[in-house]
């Protein structure tokens, strides 16, 4: 229950990396221009409620960046452009508790694991040709994986005509 109240207060948060920091540009501003130079995105002062550096052990590269956006809203106008913003060498991230980070780790360890991410608080993954399944925290990967549903082909036949 801890862990999902915890991954529930870092709901609005983005984690991101490869944010450079500048001597005349407070944190703030700097993020609110690169996302509006990137993306287009109107991002004003008030959408954003903190903002600040996480430490970091690689001395050579910008220090990842953590930024607490004011609802949900806000933090999805953004993610939508994640793609892009990873074609500009600035990666946003949902900012994920390390036991949510550990189920993700385990399944990309796993051979018959095909995709697995994070959305709204919980843990997904996929086997190749099997529906997606919800993981929590002790659940055993393989078994859960394989035994989901395969997914069913969409094709078209002469009897939907």
């Amino acid at each position: 229950m801890a862990n999902y109240n915890e991954q529930y207060s870092r709901k609005r948060n983005i984690r991101a990396l490869g944010l450079t920091s500048s001597v005349s540009l407070n944190l703030e501003d700097n993020f609110i221009d690169t996302v509006r130079k990137i993306s287009n995105i109107e991002v004003n002062k008030s959408d954003i409620i903190a903002i600040h550096e996480l430490p970091s052990k690689y001395v050579d590269r910008p220090k990842p960046v953590i930024i607490k956006m004011k609802n949900t809203d806000c933090k999805s106008k953004i993610m939508k452009y994640r793609k892009l913003f990873k074609e500009h060498n600035f990666k946003l991230a949902d900012d994920i508790t390390k036991k949510n980070l550990s189920p993700i780790n385990r399944a990309y360890a796993k051979p018959t694991v095909d995709k697995c991410w994070y959305f709204n608080g919980s843990v997904y993954a996929k086997a190749a040709g099997r529906k997606r399944v919800r993981i929590d925290l002790f659940d055993d990967l393989e078994t859960l994986v394989l035994s989901a549903k395969e997914e069913e082909a969409h094709r078209l036949d002469d009897s939907t005509y």
